[in-house]
């Protein structure tokens, strides 16, 4: 490619970046300590914010056995292959959405509970145009899901990917746990730096860099090219990655540090009993009782909350590291807007999920679940004051069901791995996760019929017009 090409690529990109800037399409995620938990294990929570209509599917992937010789090919790079991949689950893009964006895995946990969710973040940096060279995010989170082991040895891969071949498109910070530690690795196209969240600690990322003077592991040269670049002047005072590296406009903008603060201001009073309950909560927030509420949330206000119309999925990864990882590390899953969908536990054991997470397509269909809650969540928006009590009625009676069920499976499994078990405790696991998905599906159709009733919407499809 000349280099008239590929300065208009790179500007064609930018366009895009700029697009999105402060539309919503953006994520949190949140990494809580094993000391600073109610029961020493490590959480973790993401909201996966992506297009008021871009589909989100849940999806089991088997581990595999490979001829170590053969190479595979990522987008744009090929890479050496490994003999064996890990099982894991992922939520990710659907179909035809991941064929827009050229991937489609966004966060996931794997057999060892390594788990993990990606926020987009602004670097000064030079972009590396996505179909020339580098590795893209997508593909970064496939590796990690496929050969990590624990969360370290994903940070170490992530920094080894970067090192060898670059990162292709928009860069992103990689927030990752496992039942013992967490994780913050921040990047840019050609550098990283990374950072482990204190065991007594929490960390919460919005849309920014976020690890300044102080890091745990980082690329080679690092400062020397920021030095090369003129970012960077050591006779001016210590080296900060977030100050040298970071795009200047999102360094304390409100879109970002609002939302920071929030999450930090709750986790800070419960520090040592946080709970799943309390990260599902923060998840939802739309800063109820403070003068930054509002719903819905609206583009035109940069303060915007947690929780918005644009979630594609949440997520929060309990990880315990006092029991088997197959029960141990459970994912509750929301799909769509968190405040009106239900969190469901998937078990780190099991391995089958129903059709209707599998089925998201670009077009409203009643029997995929993803569009089943968008079209919840449409419906509750154009009433918000006279709906919104039912669905929270609706939905906290079920997660209150699914909370203690889930705390009986775990016992029940448990035992039968303890016993050695292995596949009884597997199918036991399987069954019980599918069979919450595909409940919780069912009973939010009927409460997606009420509600169109009392709003005197006949057809839902009036809802996407």
């Amino acid at each position: 490619m000349n280099t008239y090409i590929r300065s208009i690529s790179s500007v064609l990109l930018l366009l895009v970046f700029c697009t999105y800037s402060f539309s919503q399409d953006e994520c949190t995620t949140i990494l809580v300590g094993r000391k600073a938990t109610a029961d020493g294990s490590v959480i973790i929570a993401h909201a996966e914010d992506m297009g008021k209509t871009d589909s989100g599917k849940l999806w089991h992937q088997d581990a595999g056995e490979h001829e170590k010789s053969d190479s595979i090919y990522l987008p744009y790079e090929t890479i050496p292959g490994v003999s064996r991949t890990y099982s894991y689950w992922a939520h990710g893009n659907s179909d035809k959405v991941a064929e827009r964006y050229n991937g489609s895995i966004l966060a996931g946990m794997n057999q060892f509970g390594v788990s993990f969710g990606c926020n987009t973040v602004y670097t000064r940096d030079e972009l590396i145009p996505e179909g020339e060279k580098g590795l893209q995010r997508y593909s970064i989170r496939r590796l990690i899901m496929e050969r990590a082991r624990t969360a370290l040895e994903a940070v170490e891969m992530i920094g080894q990917l970067i090192d060898t071949y670059g990162q292709s498109g928009i860069v992103v910070a990689y927030l990752i746990a496992d039942p013992r530690e967490a994780w913050v690795v921040e990047t840019t196209p050609r550098h990283w730096v990374a950072k482990r969240v204190p065991d007594d600690g929490f960390h919460v990322q919005a849309n920014r860099y976020t690890i300044e003077k102080e890091w745990d592991l980082a690329s080679h040269g690092l400062v020397e090219y920021a030095v090369k670049k003129e970012w960077y002047d050591p006779s001016k005072g210590e080296f900060s990655f977030r100050h040298v590296y970071a795009d200047p406009e999102r360094l304390e903008h409100p879109y970002d540090t609002v939302r920071e603060y929030r999450a930090w201001e709750i986790l800070k009073r419960k520090s040592g009993s946080v709970t799943v309950a309390d990260l599902k909560s923060i998840m939802r927030s739309h800063y109820e009782g403070t003068e930054d509420y509002h719903y819905p949330p609206h583009n035109t206000d940069v303060r915007r909350p947690i929780c918005v119309s644009n979630t594609q999925a949440a997520k929060v990864w309990h990880l315990r590291s006092d029991l088997p990882v197959e029960t141990g590390a459970v994912m509750w899953y929301a799909t769509s807007t968190p405040c009106v969908s239900i969190f469901v536990p998937v078990f780190s054991g099991a391995g089958t999920v129903p059709l209707e997470y599998l089925n998201a397509g670009e077009q409203f269909d009643l029997s995929s679940v993803w569009w089943t809650f968008d079209a919840l969540q449409r419906t509750v928006d154009s009433n918000y004051d006279g709906l919104f009590p039912y669905v929270e009625i609706f939905r906290n009676t079920r997660e209150g069901h699914l909370t203690k069920v889930a705390g009986e499976m775990q016992k029940k499994a448990t035992a039968k791995y303890l016993e050695g078990k292995t596949k009884e405790a597997k199918d036991l696991m399987s069954d019980f996760s599918f069979n919450l998905l595909r409940m919780t599906h069912i009973e939010a159709s009927g409460l997606l019929r009420e509600l169109l009733r009392k709003s005197e919407i006949e057809d839902p499809v009036e809802l996407y017009r």
